[in-house]
């Protein structure tokens, strides 16, 4: 009763109510037998009311496993963010990188990957992992505002761990690819001045 109520619930437009219905499986934990059907519902309404913290720790208690393959990439990453917020950037970091290249989810999975090398102050890895996103931007078949968006981040995130490290030329090199209509244009033209003045000083 409580899986049905959930379903009809969301087809109604009611997701907050939908929600609290699927929440009382959840609680009840695998043992109960609509539990890895809920899964898939949760995702669907993770597209509804994105962001709810509540609701991310709940598609936070399954396992991949446990959902349907062709959500796994999706809630892979909605897992990942939720683990990040939380500050566990390891247990982050081990479900980012199940995320498929395939997926939509893919671009923000490797931006936000590439963040927690930078948190636990690991460059190499951040580097690799911004390189990663790069390449997935460029050789899209399409280039849509989002895959230029995150290209221009990952070249502006590739500049800041390269000036962290004290190196200033390759930082140099990825400021200078910020297109100049590009809404983060201002940022890596402050950061690159402020650079210069750096090397001035040396």
């Amino acid at each position: 009763a409580e899986y049905v109520l959930g379903k009809t619930l969301y087809r109604l437009g009611l997701y907050q109510a939908s929600l609290n219905f699927f929440d009382r499986v959840v609680k009840a934990g695998p043992d109960h037998r609509y539990f890895r059907a809920t899964c898939k519902w949760l995702y669907y309404l993770s597209r509804k009311i994105s962001g709810d913290p509540g609701l991310l720790e709940k598609i936070a208690q399954f396992k991949p496993n446990e959902c349907p393959a062709e959500f796994r990439s999706e809630l892979a990453f909605l897992v990942g963010q939720y683990h990040y917020k939380k500050g566990a950037v390891n247990k982050a970091l081990s479900y980012l990188k199940r995320v498929k290249p395939g997926s939509q989810y893919f671009p923000k999975a490797k931006f936000l990957e590439g963040i927690c090398y930078v948190r636990k102050d690991q460059p190499a890895p951040a580097v690799k992992t911004f390189k990663v996103l790069l390449r997935a931007t460029l050789e899209s078949d399409t280039v849509s505002e989002d895959l230029r968006y995150f290209n221009e981040l990952a070249n502006l995130s590739m500049a800041r761990v390269f000036y962290s490290t004290g190196q200033f030329d390759k930082a140099a090199k990825y400021y200078d690819k910020i297109p100049l209509e590009s809404s983060l244009w201002l940022d890596a033209l402050f950061e690159a001045a402020a650079e210069a003045d750096e090397l001035a000083t040396i």
